[in-house]
């Protein structure tokens, strides 16, 4: 259990980054 909890983390973390990724490319465009 524990395990997948790190995972979900993991992929929440993953996730914000990609929006902020996209976010400074939409600002740069």
């Amino acid at each position: 259990m524990l395990s997948s909890m790190d995972s979900e983390s993991e992929g929440e973390k993953y996730s914000t980054s990609s929006i902020k990724s996209m976010d400074l490319i939409d600002d740069t465009t």
